[in-house]
């Protein structure tokens, strides 16, 4: 049953996004390219933003894009998910389903949205670049499922919580506005000065950053440090925020 409920909100996330509009789910992609395009010429033209890889120059639209398409896919289940049980009130009160059901499907939509251009990107480092062994690609699968998993974590905590506190889907976007410019997407970590570089560490998407720059610019493994680390902050995100969520789900259908 779970799994049908997956497969049925997943479709009609898919559904929602490409319905109602000319361009469908294109239209997503809209507000997101016109910000690459700003942060690239900001950070390449006007700052002039050196992005040196192992001794060789690396283009800026490159080192972006390695860990822009993850983020975007990160950030945007999230905010999706922080309304989705109250955008799912009716079916909510009048059904008694696994509600989690909703997270995961919407989770599982949005990835494939930005499935189509990420692929793309990594066909222009298998040919560009060379990321050309068996290990590698493993690796990278392993980085994107935690990545779920992470998201799926935060998207639990936060769609519970905007149930009983309806300002947190204002909030939500803000936040983020805020976490990406504290995290070294736009920026490589030599930009921060060394003492404040410790404080990174405390950020969770810092280690997925280092990872696919690791593999899709470096072409090489992340190490075993890292690659635990995110097991351990996807694992732990997963768990807690499905534990949270249950823990105030059974008062949902009162709230709404």
């Amino acid at each position: 049953m779970f799994k049908d409920l997956v497969l049925y909100f997943t479709k009609k996330e898919l559904k929602f996004r490409a319905a109602g509009s000319i361009g469908g789910i294109f239209i997503t992609f809209i507000q997101p390219f016109i910000m690459f395009i700003i942060l690239t010429f900001v950070f390449s033209t006007i700052l002039k933003v050196k992005i040196a890889i192992i001794g060789r120059n690396t283009s800026y639209i490159i080192f972006l894009l390695s860990t822009f398409i993850p983020w975007l896919q990160f950030q945007d289940t999230v905010i999706k998910n922080t309304s989705s049980i109250i955008e799912n009130k009716d079916l909510i009160k009048k059904t008694v389903f696994p509600i989690e059901s909703i997270i995961v499907g919407n989770s599982i939509a949005t990835y494939v949205i930005y499935s189509l251009p990420f692929i793309f990107f990594c066909i222009y480092c298998f040919f560009k670049i060379g990321l050309s062994t068996f290990l590698l690609i493993i690796y990278l699968l392993g980085i994107i499922l935690f990545q779920l998993l992470f998201s799926l974590g935060i998207s639990f905590f936060v769609s519970a919580i905007s149930v009983y506190v309806r300002d947190i889907i204002q909030l939500v976007p803000l936040f983020f506005q805020v976490w990406f410019y504290a995290t070294p997407i736009v920026y490589p970590v030599s930009m921060i000065p060394p003492s404040y570089r410790k404080f990174l560490k405390l950020n969770p998407w810092m280690w997925f950053a280092e990872c696919y720059r690791h593999i899709l610019l470096i072409n090489k493994e992340c190490s075993l440090k890292n690659f635990s680390i995110l097991l351990i902050i996807s694992v732990a995100s997963f768990w807690g925020g499905l534990k949270f969520f249950r823990l105030l789900k059974n008062g949902f259908a009162d709230v709404l």
